[in-house]
C-alpha cells in the first residue's frame, strides 16, 4: 500500500510537470507568478494547490486502472473482523496505547509549525503567545484573510486592526463538555491526546480583543516568530515576498537609534491595543521595540474556517432576546 502511495505521488509530480512543459514561459510566468505575488500569495502555495489537484486526479486514476488495490484494501479491512468474540474485543482495546504517532500526524494536520521559519505572511489562524505576569496565554488571529493580505505592488494591508481570541487547553467529561458547548461565548475543538479524560481547545470569543496588525508584523519579520525589532536589523532571504519586503523597509525606516525611539515612531506603531490598558505594552528601548509575545504555530484549514464561522456567525449574530417577565 505504501509502495503504491509513493509511486502515485511520484507519478503525479510527473504529470504536473508535462502540463506546465505545455504552456509557454509567459503564461507559466501570468498563471504562477504575477498572479499570485500580486495578491501577496507564495508562488509555492499557488504550487503546491497545483500538486494537490494533480495528485487527487492520479490517485482516482489508479483506483480505476489496479484492482488489485481495492483487493488489497479489503484484505487490511479483514484484521477489524479476526476478533472471535466480545471479551477478546474488550481485551484488545483496553490493552492497545493510543499511538504517538498518529497523535503527532494529527497535531500537524491541525496546525503548522513551520510559519516562523519561512517567515511566512501573517494570516487567519496565527496563534500566539503572550506573556502576562508570570503566565503564558494563548491567542489566535481571525479576521479576513483577503484583509490581511499584503499587496504585492505597494505592501499595502486592508486590516489595520486584527482580532486576537484567547484559548486554553481543557479536560473536559461529557458532562463538562456539554456545559461549555451550550455557551455561545465558548468553541470547543478536540485536540489529539492520550489522555483518558478528552482534551479540548476551548476558544473564548467573550475574551476577544482588538490588536493593532501593523505591531504584529514583527512576527513575520523574526524567524523565531518574536515580537521585536532592532535598529539595524537586516531582512532574512526567506522573507522574499515584494509585498512585505517593502513592510520590512518601511518599519526599518521608523526605528532610529536614540532615547527618542518611541517619540520617533509613527503613530500606528505606537500602540498596540486601545482598550486593554497595559494588558500589551509596547516596550522600546535605545535600540529596540517589542512586545511580551511571539507567533508559534498556525490553525489550518478546516479548522480556523469554522472557528470563524461559529465566531461571526454563532456568537457575534445571536439575538438577544427581551428579558423573561412571567
Amino acid at each position: 500500500m505504501v509502495d503504491t502511495v509513493k509511486t502515485t505521488i511520484s507519478t503525479s509530480l510527473d504529470a504536473l510537470k508535462g502540463d506546465l512543459s505545455q504552456n509557454s514561459i509567459y503564461e507559466v510566468d501570468t498563471a504562477i507568478f504575477n498572479k499570485s505575488l500580486g495578491e501577496g500569495l507564495s508562488e509555492f502555495d499557488l504550487l503546491h494547490r497545483l500538486f494537490a489537484i494533480k495528485q487527487r486526479e492520479v490517485m482516482h486514476k489508479n483506483l480505476t486502472d489496479n484492482p488489485d488495490l481495492i483487493t488489497k484494501l479489503k484484505k487490511f479491512r479483514s484484521v477489524q473482523g479476526a476478533v472471535a468474540n466480545k471479551d477478546e474485543d474488550k481485551y484488545i482495546k483496553k490493552s492497545m496505547m493510543t499511538s504517538p504517532h498518529f497523535i503527532s500526524l494529527r497535531h500537524n494536520e491541525m496546525f503548522d509549525f513551520s510559519i516562523n521559519m519561512i517567515h511566512s505572511p501573517l494570516s487567519c489562524g496565527d496563534v500566539f503567545d503572550f506573556t502576562e505576569g508570570d503566565v503564558v496565554k494563548k491567542y489566535i488571529l481571525i479576521d479576513r484573510l483577503c484583509d490581511l493580505n499584503v499587496r504585492g505592488s505597494t505592501g499595502v494591508r486592508i486590516a489595520k486592526e486584527v482580532l486576537l481570541v484567547p484559548f486554553e487547553v481543557k479536560k473536559r467529561s461529557p458532562a463538562d463538555f456539554r456545559d461549555d458547548q451550550n455557551l455561545d461565548k465558548y468553541y470547543m475543538m478536540q485536540k489529539a491526546s492520550d489522555s483518558i479524560k478528552k482534551e479540548y481547545y476551548r476558544f473564548d470569543f467573550s475574551g476577544a480583543i482588538n490588536v493593532n496588525s501593523h505591531l504584529l508584523d514583527l512576527a513575520v519579520f523574526n524567524a523565531k516568530g518574536e515580537l521585536s525589532f532592532t535598529v539595524g536589523q537586516e531582512d532574512d532571504d526567506l522573507l522574499f515576498l515584494p509585498g512585505w519586503i517593502k513592510r520590512f523597509a518601511t518599519f526599518k525606516e521608523c526605528v532610529i537609534s536614540g532615547n527618542k525611539l518611541k517619540e520617533s515612531l509613527p503613530i500606528e506603531y505606537k500602540l498596540f491595543t486601545m482598550f486593554e490598558g497595559d494588558k500589551f505594552p509596547v516596550i522600546t528601548t535605545e535600540k529596540t521595540i517589542s512586545i511580551n509575545g511571539k507567533r508559534v504555530k498556525q490553525l489550518r484549514s478546516p479548522f480556523i474556517e469554522e472557528l470563524m464561522s461559529s465566531y461571526y456567525v454563532d456568537y457575534k449574530a445571536r439575538t438577544a432576546f427581551d428579558i423573561d417577565f412571567s
